[in-house]
């Protein structure tokens, strides 16, 4: 989990947004029953800020929860079998 986090291909913060793959919509209850004390994505990315190799204040940001959460799309050539 922390080697997809911490990939700025695949998330990343711009501005107030947090762009992450897509993976973390189509399985959003996953993620957000991953731990008792968490309600929703916004508590799941704040938990695990320190692996998306972000900048001290990023992470205040996400910590804060004032921050939009946009879905990349998906590249499904990583399902190419080689």
């Amino acid at each position: 989990m922390s080697n997809f986090l911490s990939d700025k291909e695949k998330n990343y913060l711009d501005d107030n947004q947090l762009r992450v793959s897509t993976i973390f919509r189509w399985y959003r209850s996953d993620f957000e029953k991953s731990d008792e004390n968490i309600d929703n994505l916004k508590e799941y990315f704040a938990k695990h800020a320190s692996l998306f190799n972000l900048s001290d204040d990023e992470i205040k940001l996400l910590n804060s929860g004032d921050f939009k959460i946009k879905f990349l799309s998906y590249d499904w050539n990583l399902n190419k079998i080689f």
